[in-house]
């Protein structure tokens, strides 16, 4: 019944799909900067640094979850990915300051304890993998709320036809 009511009234047709479809590209960019050198300290993909099976494996499992429109799901996953790139990034320069803890007492080069913006700025150059990761969760997210948002209007323009019509449900 309802797929029917839906092609009949195809001028609420749903833009969520659009966006559901670039939240899925912006996932796939992000598998595939799980391989690669991560950051412009570390020279191993984020697999070998860390969290980046749990990454390429939600990520995966957000896809699947997108077929389903189970944005709420695909929400939370896409939160947790982009907490365990910032996670990492801070681990591994944290890690490489701790093993370089002579530079500390060096006047002329300051080592790596500097400031967090100063990591994230030599963590998201162009050249490593850490900079697709971000852009790919990141607009992944904001595609995501465009579509949910979406999904919801429309859902709700479909209803309220389908009251104002007088239509007995199956």
């Amino acid at each position: 019944m309802k797929k029917d009511y839906f092609q009949k009234n195809i001028k609420y047709a749903p833009n969520y799909r659009l966006y559901a479809g670039l939240t899925f590209f912006f996932l796939v960019l992000t598998i595939f900067s799980v391989f690669g050198q991560f950051t412009s300290i570390s020279q191993a993909s984020w697999i070998n640094v860390g969290m980046g099976i749990p990454v390429m494996i939600s990520c995966f499992a957000a896809m699947i979850l997108l077929i389903y429109d189970q944005y709420f799901f695909v929400f939370f996953i896409l939160i947790f990915n982009l907490f365990f790139l910032f996670h990492d990034i801070i681990i591994i320069y944290d890690n490489e300051a701790v093993m370089r803890g002579l530079e500390i007492a060096a006047e002329e080069t300051p080592g790596l304890y500097r400031y967090v913006a100063d990591i994230f700025s030599d963590a998201f150059k162009f050249g490593t993998r850490a900079i697709w990761s971000f852009i790919g969760l990141f607009f992944s997210f904001i595609s995501l709320i465009v579509a949910w948002i979406n999904k919801i209007l429309t859902d709700n323009k479909l209803a309220t036809q389908k009251i104002t019509n007088k239509e007995i449900p199956a």
